[in-house]
């Protein structure tokens, strides 16, 4: 059998083109909502005493549930 060798013509080259664009935007995209919701700006400090007293701390639900069960 014989190894047909396609030659790419404009069409599939505008294609890859095309494609490679779109790609790039989107990567461009989430990089900027990634950069919008998850900055340095919107970050709290946590450290152990923090976490463990969110943790331990008792959800309002939970109070006001048992206060009305009294």
């Amino acid at each position: 059998m014989k190894a047909f060798k396609k030659v790419p013509n404009s069409n599939d080259r505008r294609l890859v083109r095309e494609v490679g664009l779109a790609l790039v935007c989107k990567i461009a995209f989430i990089t900027c909502l990634g950069f919008l919701f998850f900055g340095a700006s919107d970050r709290i400090t946590t450290n152990a005493d923090v976490v463990g007293n969110a943790l331990l701390a008792p959800s309002s639900q939970s109070a006001a549930s048992a206060k009305n069960s009294e």
